[in-house]
Formats: structure tokens, sequence, C-alpha cells
């Protein structure tokens, strides 16, 4: 029969486990220094984001983390600072909610701005809003054809019933 494999801790005994502390001893302070790194990345994590409520080291976090994003796009790379001028961005402001009516618009305006993308000969276009609600517009429609075929219908059946055969 093969004997078992042990591990090397469970071979040298207690005398692994001093090796161990031993070695790590010896580097004490780079290893406190990097136990106490972490730990105290885990706390700032666990304050910042785990949290159900705002705090005021997540308000710290944000501020800095704002800041610093100022600070990157003001020293970025001159290739970087000017966008590209094929890149077009359609922005939906307050003169056009005045303009089309209020939010949300009906889904035709959308795809008449499409239209006009695509006889630009735009190659990529995107949405940054969710259509979460049925178009009202579409809506209307849809219960304006009904009645209109059901008008209809009536009347057919009305001038069928009265005219000679």
């Amino acid at each position: 029969m093969a004997a078992r494999s042990e591990g090397w801790w469970q071979r040298r005994g207690l005398f692994g486990l001093y090796e161990l502390l031993h070695s790590w001893w010896r580097h004490r302070i780079s290893f406190l220094l990097s136990l106490s790194i972490t730990l105290f990345a885990l706390s700032i994590y666990y304050l910042v984001f785990l949290q159900e409520t705002g705090t005021p080291l997540f308000d710290l976090a944000e501020r800095l983390e704002l800041d610093t994003l100022d600070t990157r796009f003001r020293y970025r790379p001159a290739r970087f600072a000017h966008p590209d001028s094929r890149i077009a961005i359609v922005d939906i402001d307050q003169k056009a909610q005045e303009v089309l009516g209020h939010w949300p618009f009906a889904r035709t305006y959308f795809a008449k701005l499409l239209d006009a993308l695509h006889q630009d000969r735009a190659a990529v276009a995107a949405f940054d809003v969710t259509f979460s609600k049925p178009d009202q517009l579409r809506r209307h429609f849809v219960c304006w054809r009904l009645r209109y075929k059901t008008a209809g219908t009536t009347a057919n059946q009305s001038t069928r019933g009265s005219s000679p055969r």
C-alpha cells in the first residue's frame, strides 16, 4: 500500500509553523505595513461602498474622486484634448422639451432623428435613454384605428342591410 503524502506542515509539525512565524518576524516591518494598508483599504471600502446610507466618508471619497477627475482631464495629453469632429452628440434640453412637449417624447421623434442621422451617413447611433413606458402616441393611434374600423364595419353592415338585392 502506498504511503499517504502529507503536506510540509504535517511532516515538520510545529517546527514548520515556527519557521513560518520566524520568516514573518524577520520581515515584520514590510508584513505589518502591508497588513495595515490592506486593513485600511478594506475598512474604507466597507465604509464607502457597502453601507446603505451616505456617510461623511462617502461624501469625502466622492468629492476626492470628482476633484481628481477634473485634474485628470486638465492634464491629459494634447491628442485627447480635442474631440473628434466626426462625433456629434444630440442632446435633449429645455428648448426641445418646450417644442416637442413633455417627456416621454413620442417615438416618432426618435425615428425622425434616426432617419436624419442615416441620411447624414452616421455609422453608429446610441441612445442614453430608457424607453420604460410604451409610446403614448401609438396607443392613441391604435385606439383611433380600432374606432375607425368598427365604425366602418358598422356603416358597411347598415348599408348592406338597406340596399336592395
